[in-house]
């Protein structure tokens, strides 16, 4: 009886009109929906500059990785070198 009833209960909710309505995905090339990053990035070698920047530090963050709890200097110094990553400079304009 159990079964029965969700068995209903699922074919009720995949049935409901919010499951089934379905809306197109935002048109990449409309500019309601593109961000202008030109404030933050002048260029795209500016904002590749920053990519690359950042992927570089990886590794570094990484290699703190299974050594967090050993002391409190072992925590403290990844996390500064994640704050010194996410700190962004942009270049001036």
């Amino acid at each position: 009886m159990l079964r029965l009833t969700l068995l209903a209960a699922a074919a009720l909710i995949s049935s409901s009109p919010f499951a089934m309505a379905q809306t197109a995905p935002p048109d990449a090339t409309d500019p309601r929906w593109v961000w202008d990053l030109t404030r933050l990035f002048p260029t795209d070698a500016a904002w590749d500059a920053e990519r690359v920047a950042v992927t570089a530090e990886i590794p570094r963050l990484a290699a703190a990785k299974g050594t967090l709890g050993k002391d409190a200097a072992s925590l403290r110094a990844p996390l500064d070198q994640q704050s010194a990553v996410c700190e962004f400079r942009p270049e001036p304009a």
